[in-house]
Parts: C-alpha cells; structure tokens; sequence
C-alpha cells in the first residue's frame, strides 16, 4: 500500500450506535394511532376518572411502542435501553416523568394530581410516542 493508496483508502463509517435500530412497523404505527384515539376521547370527556384512565393508556402505548423497538424486563428497563432513539434529552426526560406520574396513580392510592399534570403528562407521552415514530394527530 502506496502513501496516495492510504491517503485516498475509503475508511469505514461508524454508525453512532453499535447495532442497528428498529423501527415500528406501519402495523404498530397504526396500532398506535388507533389506540391514541381512544386517549384523546377520554381526555375529551374531562372527568379526572376518565383522565387517569388516558394515563395508563398512554402509557401502556408507550410500552407497546418500545417493547417493539427494545429489550427489557419492565417499561423502565425498556425506557432505560431506548435512550438512543430520543434525540431530543427534554423529550426522553418528560417521558420518564411521565410514567412516574402513571407509577404514582397506579400505585399510591391517596395520589391525587392535578388536572394540569395528567395533561401535561399525556402531551409528554404524545410527543414521545412521535419521536418514535407514531404519526399521531
């Protein structure tokens, strides 16, 4: 190999991840969508019963969403593992406060949040859920 030879040499392009990453399918994309519409009906009706139920549902979405694109036992692990498909940190740090909202509603019997966090808490799911992919309204 000539000095011209390893000056020109096409070098390897290192992906910024060490394997390749998933993608939800046009199936989940839809699936979700779908899904997604059953939350923004519940938020419509504006009961704090009916909002707590969207919640867990969007939450549960988010699960379904990163079980198809990551590894792990619970949504924290997966939420852990799929660090890298979230570009945006604010994005990926409002999930996690999100589903710490949905821990505490499913969990703490005597958690009362208001109606301005559960919203919050379902935008953040929302934007989420689209960072991944989803092509919700």
């Amino acid at each position: 190999m000539g000095f011209l030879d390893f000056i020109f040499k096409k070098r390897k392009k290192y992906s910024r991840y060490r394997y390749s990453r998933l993608s939800l399918s046009q199936f989940d994309v839809r699936k979700i969508a779908d899904e997604w519409g059953r939350v923004e009906e519940l938020v419509k009706l504006g009961q704090p019963s009916q909002l707590r139920q969207a919640v867990i549902k969007a939450d549960s979405l988010l699960d379904f969403a990163l079980s198809r694109l990551t590894t792990g036992a619970t949504m924290g692990e997966r939420l852990k593992n799929a660090r890298a498909y979230f570009k945006n940190s604010v994005v990926y740090q409002g999930l996690w406060q999100a589903h710490k909202v949905r821990n505490a509603l499913v969990h703490e019997a005597d958690y009362e949040p208001t109606h301005t966090l559960i919203r919050d808490a379902i935008a953040k799911f929302k934007r989420g859920l689209e960072a991944l992919g989803a092509e919700l309204e």
